[in-house]
């Protein structure tokens, strides 16, 4: 009862755009080492070395991926699982025609983590 109540809150102060960007600003993707990565632009800058606006559909597809289970399907320690999922997004994204085959992902591309 109280989420319905915070819900409709939420919905009355903010609109859709500002209620997705709080929450991409907040989710936990993951760890490195004791630190807790929260937030698509922090796992950007852990997972790849680079700001959020730079990343290619194969990264942003990682990402994605990673939010139901971010330390199950962490590159950092399960890289299989990782691009296992990341593929798996990649796949249902062209099936729902989200992006387009010229877009530049490619399923057996390696992950280009730093380091």
């Amino acid at each position: 009862m109280i989420e319905i109540i915070i819900t409709f809150q939420l919905e009355h102060r903010f609109n859709k755009k500002q209620i997705f960007e709080m929450y991409a600003n907040e989710i936990n993707l993951g760890q490195r080492g004791s630190f807790s990565i929260d937030g698509f632009g922090e796992a950007s800058q852990s997972y790849f070395g680079k700001d959020v606006s730079q990343l290619d559909l194969s990264d942003c597809a990682l990402m994605a991926g990673m939010i139901q289970r971010p330390n199950y399907f962490s590159p950092f320690r399960h890289g299989d699982r990782a691009i296992d999922r990341r593929n798996l997004v990649l796949d249902r994204w062209l099936k729902r025609r989200d992006y387009e085959r010229s877009s530049g992902a490619r399923k057996g591309e390696p992950l280009h983590l730093e380091q």
